[in-house]
Formats: structure tokens, sequence, C-alpha cells
């Protein structure tokens, strides 16, 4: 029986993508249409990571305002359709990302995202940026009846990937993406440049181990285990 491949998933927003800035010109879309002052990309960040519900009601919380159940649903179907149309005006990969994703496909080593944006503009968002190639497995906050920090996610993406849990990473920047590696137990690599406000110190209490940036990712993998080796940088090989 053949062994089942490594495999790496990647968190989305702040993770892969430095999604902050359309995020925030589709939040803001919303508040000035009730008249209400734009908050600015450092207020969105740590709103971030729980979806695009999540990220209006903070943002109106601001203001103390609290829309009823079936106002919201309609100023977040509004907020969605303004953010799908702009998804990638100013969002892009992070740096250093593209080799990794490159070595990985050549090297057999599968990937997925695993992220609590919805589906759609997950798939969207990744099809602009010219990258839906590399992940043959999304799974969105829609996608399951749970999202991250439940392990669900994470569980169905080995499996739709058909990857070996025992050598499959999770890659994330939040609180969320550490508790949900923990309870599928598997390792969880942290970027130190994500948007959910943790500290450093409460990321590797959890078990997160950090980078600051993607060129320190490949050696960290290679060191937890060898079967990453293929991701190094020139040079970087041992």
């Amino acid at each position: 029986m053949a062994e089942k491949p490594p495999a790496l998933l990647f968190d989305l927003d702040g993770t892969l993508v430095e999604t902050l800035p359309d995020l925030c010109a589709a939040t803001n879309f919303i508040l000035r249409k009730h008249g209400l002052a734009a908050i600015d990309e450092n207020q969105i960040r740590g709103m971030i990571g729980g979806g695009v519900r999540q990220i209006l009601q903070h943002a109106l919380a601001n203001y103390d305002i609290h829309f009823a159940p079936e106002k919201l649903d309609n100023e977040v179907e509004e907020l969605i359709a303004n953010y799908h149309d702009h998804i990638a005006d100013q969002s892009h990969i992070f740096d250093h990302v593209l080799p990794i994703l490159d070595r990985a496909q050549k090297a057999n080593i599968k990937l997925a995202i695993v992220t609590n944006k919805r589906y759609a503009l997950a798939k969207h968002l990744l099809a602009t940026l010219g990258v839906q190639d590399y992940f043959p497995v999304i799974i969105g906050g829609d996608t399951l009846p749970t999202r991250k920090p439940d392990k669900a996610m994470l569980v169905e993406a080995i499996n739709q990937l058909d990857a070996d849990p025992k050598k499959t990473i999770m890659i994330g920047d939040s609180e969320a993406d550490i508790l949900a590696a923990n309870a599928a137990n598997i390792k969880c690599v942290c970027v130190r440049f994500g948007y959910r406000q943790i500290s450093t110190e409460e990321m590797q209490k959890k078990g997160a181990l950090l980078i600051d940036n993607y060129k320190q990712l490949p050696q960290l993998l290679t060191h937890i285990n060898p079967v990453f080796a293929p991701l190094q940088f020139e040079g970087q090989a041992e």
C-alpha cells in the first residue's frame, strides 16, 4: 500500500494573502452608507478571522450600533457583494510564498486552504490572484457545520487531500488555527505578521512555532519533518 503524501494546510486572510485593505474598504462602504465615519486598517485588523459578519458586527459596535438579525443579514450580503467585486484591488500574496507553493506542488506535498472565509469568496480570491491551481482543496467557513477552532475543517482537508495526518502541518496566524491544529493532533506554524491579536508568548504557550517571514518556513518545516526538505531555498539545505 503506497504511503500517503505530506500536506500543508494554509489559513487565508493574514496568513497566505494580505487582504486587509480590501476588507477594510468593503466594511467602510457599509459604514459610509449609514453616515458613519470610516475606520482605519489598524481597527479592522483585529476583527478579521471569524468571517465577514463578525467584522461588520465589530465595526458597527464601535458606534454602539447593533442591527436586528434580518437587517444585519442584508448588510452582510451587501458588504460581501462589494467585497467580491473588489476582492483583489489591493490584496496580494505575501512575499516568498509562491516559491514554496511551487516547490510543494513539484514535490507532491499536498496543499489546501482552511479558512473561516466563505468558500465562494476564498475560491474567487485565489482565482483572481492566479494561485487557485496550487490548492485542489478549499475548506471555507460555510463548508461544514462548524469552523475553526473546531478541528473538523482540518480533518476534512486532510481527508480530501488523502494526505498523511502525521505529515501534515497547519500554517496560520490566530488562536483559532492553533487550537484547531492541537485538536487535530497536528503541528501548527504561525506567522507573526497576521491579523489576530494574540501575543507571541500565548502562541508559544499553546504550542505554535513562529516565523517572521516565509523565507524561514522551509527550514522550520524541515526541522519538524525531513519530508519537507524539498521546500528549502537554495543554500538552506543542511
